[in-house]
This record gives structure tokens, C-alpha cells and sequence, in this order.
């Protein structure tokens, strides 16, 4: 057992998707595939994690969640959007996935992520707005509040998120907020309590 699994991870470790197929072809060796392929991701070897996305479909089989989250956790993009694709479904990690999404950058990502992962209403919308804010992202934001605009909320108090945009002087946050409707709702009642 011990042998089979140092060759195991020596073909891993090598990037060796043939020596993985060999090894797969001998009964002796028992694989999960799933855990195998996230060996593969954390590992960062993206022929040999190639080959066990293969094995999995071959096989009819889906990555599990935590697959996905390692992947988000080293930022694999390539097996990231092959799991969404693949309509791996996270039931929880929901905040980690978006605002990592988010400070990356990636709008094709977090368009994929919003499809295929829809968040619940009204449950993570003002800390995912807050960051996204906080990290200066001014077209997820436009995304997020154009999608669903029923499940998201620019909120008000300490999260109120055109005062977090004045304070860190991001201008052209503080421009589109102004526009919203709903920001526009409420500065309206604010200035009435004045």
C-alpha cells in the first residue's frame, strides 16, 4: 500500500498523466478520483489534473465541493471554471468563493460563479457589496446590483456603502451609487432626519 501510494504521488508530482494511466490500469491500486484530481490542484499540475477531470467524466462522476473550494483557494482558474461548468454546486463557502472572485477580478468568473452558484436572497448581499467596495471593483458591483436587483441591498448604518466609497475617495463608485435607486431612496430619508 505504502508503494502504491508513493507512485501515485510520483506521477502526480512528476505531471505524469501516463504513468498515471498505468497505474490506474492495475487492480492493485484503488483511486478516488476525486481526491486524486484535488492532489492535482493543490499541487498545481494541471496535465495529470486534466487526465482525472477525464476519469471523472468518463466515469459519470462529479468533483465534490471541497475539490472546487481547494481550486478557489489556489486560484486554479482552469479547473475552477471546469467545475462550474461541470455544475459543482458549493453548499457552503458561498461568501469565500464570491469575494475571492471578486478581488481577482475575473467578471467571466463571477458571471459563471452567479450562474451556476446563485447566492440565497438576501443572505450574504451587503458583506459581498461591502467587499467588493472595499476592493475598488466597480464593474462587479454594477453587476451585482443589475442582477436580482430584489437580492441585493446597498444597506444602510455602518455598511452603508456610499459612505464606505467617500471615505476610501473612490469616485466613480460614489458616481454610480448615486445613480441607484435605491441609494438615491434612502439619501433622500437621511437628509429628511437632518
Amino acid at each position: 500500500r505504502a508503494y502504491s501510494d508513493f507512485l501515485m504521488n510520483r506521477s502526480i508530482v512528476m505531471d505524469d498523466p501516463d504513468l498515471l494511466d498505468l497505474l490506474s490500469k492495475d487492480e492493485r491500486f484503488c483511486f478516488d478520483w476525486d481526491v486524486t484530481y484535488r492532489s492535482c490542484i493543490d499541487r498545481l499540475k494541471p496535465e495529470v489534473a486534466r487526465y482525472c477531470r477525464d476519469r471523472l467524466s468518463a466515469g459519470q462522476l462529479k468533483p465534490t465541493q471541497e475539490t472546487l473550494k481547494r481550486a478557489l483557494e489556489m486560484w486554479d482558474e482552469e479547473n475552477i471554471i471546469w467545475m462550474l461548468k461541470d455544475d459543482v454546486k458549493l453548499s457552503d463557502g458561498l461568501y469565500d468563493a464570491y469575494t475571492k472572485v471578486i478581488s481577482r477580478g475575473s467578471m467571466d468568473l463571477l458571471k459563471l460563479l452567479y450562474q451556476k452558484n446563485p447566492l440565497p436572497p438576501r443572505v450574504y448581499n451587503t458583506p459581498i457589496l461591502k467587499h467588493s467596495v472595499l476592493e475598488n471593483k466597480l464593474e462587479q458591483i454594477k453587476f451585482l446590483l443589475s442582477n436580482d436587483p430584489s437580492n441585493w441591498d446597498p444597506s444602510e448604518g455602518e455598511n452603508w456603502l456610499l459612505d464606505i466609497a467617500k471615505r476610501n475617495q473612490f469616485k466613480k463608485i460614489v458616481e454610480f451609487l448615486k445613480k441607484d435607486p435605491r441609494v438615491k431612496k434612502v439619501e433622500k430619508r437621511r437628509k429628511a432626519k437632518k
